[in-house]
């Protein structure tokens, strides 16, 4: 108010003061009034009008503000740029170094493959030499000592079969290939098979097998995990010169720890972290005069990895080893595996008594030695080249056809042929391969068509024919 204002400035005037003061008037004129007492007495007031002032004065505030508004919009959009970038060069670094991986695992897998080519080169070629030898003298000899010489080719050719095998299991489970198959069952079901097997080993080594009974059940692959703990006890009484080895079982609330201990020559610490490696083998291998590759181990723990399983070494040098697989506890259920009955070879042959099969090849010799093989079990087996097969089966009452994958070119597959087969009759199908493509198993699965791989065993191939003849 006026009156306010004229009061302010006579009390200035009073004291003797300068004074400025700003007025506003309803119209937004600013007037700057300012003061100063006289020499010789009085006050005299200027006034001023700061309008312009005033609003360029508010103009350079809300410019700053806006100014202010848009350096912190312009800051939280870099902010955002910079975390995209951040992310982005997080991505990009994973992606390297996830390449970096594969490239380094493939360098390791070539690496691997070359030291395998250096090292089975001569223990392959020495069964393999052997074998040719013995055929070549047989030619020569008579029907007794032809025999014996079939014997010697037989070993032989098993040994190098023996030599194959792990690298092939190994290549098989790097490829995604293998058909894993967890469940329920008793642990009984794989320790007491192993237990009585390897009394036998053990006792023609001089060795002590001693197991503990468990009647708990486990969830894994029934089949892998005998693999796993056959490794492990082939290894305890093959390095065991004397003693004992211990099959043993420790429970706790949800995990079964399996256990196989030995008496052997032990492991040194500074072995412990290679020998899981492939082609690693220890010293006590120069006593035992093994002649493996070293892949029993590399194989065991691919499979505890790929069943989820860990394993756990604890060794003593001149004390003894133990290996130990940990594996997921269940609640016990009804075993319907172990209920069904397990064919004997003499069953099995009588089961194949009279079927009638076809077999499939497109190579001649591996079909005159498959014929050859079921001929012996009584079979009334067939051949037909893969376009006349379907005709075949329309004519004749084929039970079983049992298949190669690869027919030749510009054939039909295997499963091609099977699913032909399978259209014209309600007929059983095994299909015998080298493939260990894992995109085959599950087709083959679904179609409701057995799998064998390359190299055949004889009686794994009966077992299963038989198997089949029976469903």
């Amino acid at each position: 108010p006026v009156e306010e204002h004229v009061r302010k400035r006579l009390a200035h005037m009073r004291e003797g003061r300068a004074h400025r003061f700003e007025r506003h008037r309803h119209n937004d004129t600013v007037l700057q009034m300012t003061g100063s007492p006289m020499p010789g007495g009085g006050f005299v007031t200027t006034f001023n009008d700061i309008t312009a002032f005033k609003r360029t004065e508010a103009a350079l505030t809300r410019a700053n503000e806006q100014l202010e508004a848009r350096v912190a919009e312009r800051t939280a959009a870099l902010s955002r740029a910079n975390e995209g970038l951040r992310r982005e060069n997080d991505q990009r670094a994973a992606a390297q170094q996830a390449a970096q991986q594969a490239r380094r695992d493939a360098e390791r897998a070539n690496l691997s493959k070359t030291r395998f080519l250096a090292a089975a080169s001569h223990d392959l070629l020495q069964p393999l030499n052997a074998a040719r030898l013995f055929a070549a003298t047989a030619r020569e000899r008579s029907h007794a000592d032809q025999s014996e010489a079939l014997t010697h080719i037989q070993t032989s050719l098993e040994a190098a079969q023996a030599l194959l095998e792990p690298l092939l299991d190994i290549s098989k489970i790097d490829a995604g290939a293998w058909d894993v198959s967890p469940s329920a069952f008793p642990l009984a079901r794989v320790l007491e098979p192993l237990t009585a097997e390897f009394s036998v080993l053990a006792q023609e080594a001089g060795l002590a097998l001693h197991s503990v009974t468990s009647n708990c059940w486990v969830r894994s692959d029934p089949a892998l995990l005998r693999r796993i703990l056959q490794n492990f006890l082939s290894n305890a009484v093959r390095y065991t010169p004397q003693g004992r080895v211990l099959l043993g079982v420790r429970r706790s609330k949800d995990r079964v720890r399996i256990q196989v201990w030995d008496t052997g020559p032990g492991i040194a610490e500074e072995q412990l972290g290679t020998i899981f490696e492939e082609f690693s083998r220890g010293a006590s291998t120069a006593v035992s005069g093994d002649r493996g590759l070293g892949l029993g181990l590399s194989l065991a723990d691919r499979m505890a990895r790929l069943l989820g399983h860990r394993i756990e070494v604890r060794s003593q040098v001149g004390h003894g080893t133990l290996f130990c697989l940990e594996v997921e506890r269940v609640a016990a259920g009804e075993d319907t595996a172990s209920q069904s009955r397990v064919l004997n070879p003499a069953d099995e042959v009588q089961a194949l008594a009279g079927c009638q099969i076809l077999c499939v090849d497109d190579d001649n010799a591996s079909l005159d030695a498959l014929t050859g093989l079921l001929e012996r079990w009584q079979t009334e087996c067939m051949t037909a080249p893969a376009e006349d097969a379907p005709e075949v089966v329309a004519d004749l009452d084929i039970e079983i056809a049992v298949l190669d994958y690869d027919l030749g070119r510009d054939k039909p597959n295997g499963l091609e042929l099977a699913a032909r087969l399978l259209e014209i009759r309600d007929l059983r199908c095994l299909l015998i391969t080298a493939n260990r493509d894992r995109a085959i198993v599950e087709r083959a699965r679904k179609m409701g068509v057995s799998v064998l791989y390359k190299p055949l065993e004889p009686a794994k191939l009966r077992a299963t024919l038989a198997t089949l003849a029976r469903a």
